[in-house]
Parts: C-alpha cells; structure tokens; sequence
C-alpha cells in the first residue's frame, strides 16, 4: 500500500512540479486582473472654517491640547491607495457646527479619485475649549531701559505713532493685562535715537503677559528717546522775616545740597544754582530751628528738568539760637583814651569796668576779658570825675554791646600835680620827683599832657 502511494506522487513529478508553477503564476494574473479593494489609514493636519461663527457670539475658542491632527480610515482599490497620500485629502471643521460648545464634526473628503474612495461610517470631531472673547482697551507708556553714556539722561520718551492698543482674546487672559509698555534701549547712547519695537502686556505683579492667545491691533510702535547733558548744581534760599527779637539764625542747611538738571549743554552753562525766592522759607518771629520741604522744580528755568523727579523735594533747616548776653570784667588797662586835654591828665576811677556783650553762647564762651579792647574819648572834658562811654572793640559777626557800657574816669590837672609835688619838696629830701616822670600821651590808665608854652592854665571839675 505504501509502496503504491509513493510510486503515485513520484510518477510523473516533473509534470506535477511544472503544474503547480503553473497554478501560481494563474493566480497572481487573476489577483491582478481583479484589483481588489483595500483600507489604510492616513493622518494630517485639520483645517478650520467659519470661525467668525464662535467670535460673533462672544466666544474664544482653542483646540484641546493643541492637537488640530487627525487620523482617519480610506478604502480603495489597491491601485488606487497606491497613489494616495495624506496630503489628497480635504479635512474641514467647519465652526458654525459646534457642537456643546465643545467639539466640531471633522468633514473628510478626497480631492483626487473622489469617486474611487470611500470613508467609513464614522464621525470625527475636533475638541476645543470654549470660554468668553474679552476685548481691552490701553494706552501705551513709553518707557526706556538701560543707562545712558556719562554725563547724560534721558529726557523724555514719546511714541511716534498711536499710542491706542486694543486687545483681543480668552477672557481668562485679558482679564490678568493691567498696562501696556514700549521700551527702548539707551544703553550707553549719547544722542537722541528712535527704535521700532513690540509692545508689553504686564500684569498687576508687573509679571509679562503671554500674547500667543491674543489679537493686538498693532505689532509694533515706534519710539523715541531724548538724550540731554546733565550737571550738578547747588540749591540757595533766599529767608524770609527776621527771627523773633533777642534770636538770630545761625546756619542754613539744605538736603541735598546739589541736585542734578538736564538740558541742551548751551541752557546748562546759564545755571548753577537754584534759588528759592524769599516769600517761601519765612523765619519772621520764629525763636527755634525750622525745617521746611520745598519743590524745587517750580524755580528751575525754562529748558531745565531734574534728572530725578525725587530729588525735586528739598529739605532746607535753618537754625535759629537765642542771643546771650555775657558780663565781663574788662580791666581799663586795655581801654584807650582818646583826646585828652592838655595841661590834664587822664586815669580811670577803677581798675577794671564792667562790660555787657551779646552773642551766641558759644562764641560768648570762647571771649576773654584779656581779649577785648575798647576806647574812650574825653576830648572838651575839664578836671574832675565824670562818666564817658566805652566804645568796645569787637567782632560785629559775632558780637554786640547790650545798651550803652560806661566807666567813670577822672581828669587832674598839671598845676595841682605840681602844687601837690612842691609841698612834697618842702617837707622831703628836696628831690625833685618830676624830673623822674615821663611825659605820654593817649595812655591807658594815665596821662600828662605839658601846654606847649609851659604856662599854668584854670582848670573847672566838669561830669
């Protein structure tokens, strides 16, 4: 039996191999003669139609997890899928068919051998979020960053075109924009420079605001930045009033004491100090040290702003002190007198007069009667005691006399000297006690003056 099997595969074999090939190269000429139908799937990018449909309602949409791709299935001959690829195929999601204000049926069409290619009975959407569209309204401040060359500031920074931005997008966005920024660079400049740049969106926090979601009306705005010369200058005041009586003002006193301006280098070279008029820091009866804030940037002359808007508040302190008033004992031994009589001399009744001198407690305390001089003038006096007035010798920045400061001095004739001396003679040794004095004039303490022709004159006790 076995024996009849094998002889029955074997006869014939070349026949039966030859057969076989046969039936192979037969079907592969019916497959290809029949070209059946098959189904892939293919991937592209979803394009969107009738957005106005969301923003005239309000609306602001985005796509979730911003995936606008989608895959889909595609039957076909196999031919025909041969020659396809994703870009052959339309894909739409059309906005004024959303749908829960949350996805949107996804539209597929063919653009090539539309009716060789079928779709299966299946619907695609979109997802999206949906929330309010919000439109805001700003205006835009032009500022500047950076620092300019030595010696300069910037000025003033404007925008050459519309200084209006309006705002568009998710309301979750919109809502968070508090102000709107263009910024130009200074950095190291030296001139006046104009630049093109994009604006800012800053939020309460100062933090940027992402634009991505949103519409601006503009992109860029242009914007300038003056560059001027700056110097430092001092400040002065012109005081008002005088203190209450028996007070002076010592010192004035400014924080702080310079200010930086800017300007063209030509209006700089005009100033170099600014001065509060008198009518602002008023001193009139005060009796202590007064502080008083006062905005400087109203005096400064046209062409002319601070550098720093802060340092327009300047603190001027002027110190008022009570005047004291110091007696001293001042001997006569430095008093001068003037114009005595001759045939007379002059000397003080005391060795030392009582002087009162007003000042500042601390000059006063500085002052020794040692240091102070003084004069007297006894000119039309006759003999005897009288009271002449003290013309002290001070410093006047410092010091004043507190009413009139007199002394009591006495004038004596030559003949009663002389008389009072020939009595002496006729009682003493028989010498000559005039040949040992000296003759002086305008001495303090003192004075013989001898009449030019050695004649006795009359003399009267004057006060």
């Amino acid at each position: 039996m076995l024996k009849k099997a094998v002889k029955l595969v074997t006869n014939n074999l070349g026949l039966k191999l030859l057969a076989l090939l046969f039936a192979g190269i037969l079907w592969l000429a019916v497959v290809n003669i029949d070209d059946p139908t098959q189904t892939t799937s293919f991937t592209t990018s979803v394009s969107i139609e009738n957005e106005e449909a969301l923003t005239n309602m309000g609306k602001f949409y985005e796509i979730v997890d911003g995936n606008n791709s989608v895959t889909f299935r595609v039957s076909a001959k196999r031919s025909i899928l041969r020659m396809l690829s994703s870009t052959d195929f339309r894909v739409v999601a059309d906005m004024s068919r959303i749908e829960d204000m949350s996805r949107v049926p996804i539209d597929i069409s063919a653009v090539r051998y539309t009716s060789y290619v079928t779709f299966p009975a299946q619907t695609l959407y979109l997802q999206v979020n949906v929330e309010d569209l919000q439109t805001k309204q700003l205006v835009i401040s032009a500022d500047y960053e950076g620092t300019p060359a030595e010696n300069c500031a910037v000025d003033t920074v404007t925008l050459r075109t519309s200084n209006v931005l309006r705002v568009s997008g998710p309301q979750s966005v919109v809502s968070t924009i508090e102000s709107a920024h263009a910024v130009i660079n200074v950095e190291g400049v030296s001139n006046s420079i104009t630049d093109s740049v994009v604006p800012i969106l800053l939020d309460k926090d100062g933090n940027q605001v992402d634009t991505t979601k949103l519409t601006l009306n503009v992109q860029t705005v242009n914007i300038q930045a003056e560059i001027k010369d700056i110097k430092s200058v001092s400040v002065n005041a012109v005081l008002t009033g005088t203190p209450k009586e028996g007070y002076v003002y010592t010192a004035i006193r400014y924080s702080p004491e310079t200010v930086r301006v800017k300007g063209t280098g030509a209006v700089l070279n005009t100033i170099n100090t600014i001065e509060i008029p008198a009518g602002i820091v008023d001193i009139e009866g005060e009796s202590e040290t007064i502080v008083q804030t006062v905005d400087v940037s109203t005096y400064l002359p046209d062409g002319i702003t601070l550098v720093d808007d802060e340092d327009k508040k300047i603190t001027v302190t002027v110190e008022i002190e009570q005047i004291g008033t110091r007696m001293l004992e001042l001997p006569t031994k430095n008093i001068t007198i003037h114009n005595i009589p001759e045939g007379y001399r002059a000397e003080f009744v005391d060795e030392t007069v009582k002087v009162y001198i007003r000042g500042l407690d601390a000059d006063l305390e500085k002052l020794s009667p040692e240091d102070v001089t003084a004069t007297v003038d006894v000119g039309g006096r006759s003999q005897g005691e009288f009271t002449v007035v003290i013309n002290l010798e001070l410093d006047e920045e410092l010091y004043s006399t507190n009413g009139t400061q007199t002394a009591m001095i006495r004038l004596i004739s030559r003949n009663a000297l002389e008389d009072g001396d020939e009595e002496s003679n006729g009682t003493g040794d028989g010498t000559d006690d005039d040949d040992n004095k000296k003759d002086t004039e305008n001495n303090t303490g003192g004075a013989l003056n001898k009449p030019e022709n050695g004649s006795n004159e009359d003399t009267d006790t004057g006060n």
